[in-house]
This record gives structure tokens, sequence and C-alpha cells, in this order.
């Protein structure tokens, strides 16, 4: 059994695995999920500390294998408030929609 992986949609980003039988017939099935992964707030303080010493995010992404956009986050939290909770990182209208 041959494997290929081909990228079928950059833009939703669905990457499915084609794999051709001895008879020919062609298989398609989407690749499973990666489960969801959860980060001590040192970890993403230290990821951040990295990348304000100099560090390229896209470095730092792939060695710790973390998502750029996770990143962002993660420094943008930072900048923020100090805290990667999502409820100090709150916009005033979001605050005044949950006191309602």
């Amino acid at each position: 059994m041959n494997i290929l992986t081909l990228n079928m949609d950059q833009k939703k980003g669905a990457t499915h695995k084609l794999w051709y039988e001895d008879w020919g017939q062609v298989n398609t099935m989407a690749q499973s999920k990666r489960p969801r992964r959860t980060f001590t707030p040192e970890f993403k303080h230290q990821l951040v500390q990295l990348y304000k010493s100099g560090k390229r995010k896209c470095d730092i992404t792939k060695e710790y294998d973390v998502g750029y956009s996770t990143l962002d986050k993660w420094i943008k939290q930072e900048e923020n408030s100090g805290s990667f909770k999502e409820k100090d990182n709150l916009t005033p209208e979001q605050l005044e929609l949950i006191k309602l």
C-alpha cells in the first residue's frame, strides 16, 4: 500500500490521506484532529520572553510545536494584562456585557 499526503484545500487547511490499494481503488480519509493541549502560565511566559529577547516567532513555534496564532495571543495577553487568563483579558465592551 502506497501512502500519499496532499493538501486538498489549503484555505480550510484540510489535509487528506490518499492510499492506493493494489487493485487501483482510491480511498480518502480525513486526518484526525490533534487532542487539545494545555500549557502552564510559566511555559507561556517563557515563550513570550524568548520572543521579547529577539528570537523569531517562526523559530519559537517550530521548536516548541505551538501555533503561530497561539503565540501571538500569548504575547498580546502578556502586554495587555500580564495574565494569560481569559477573564483578565476581556475588552471593556465584553466586561459591560457580562454585567448586564
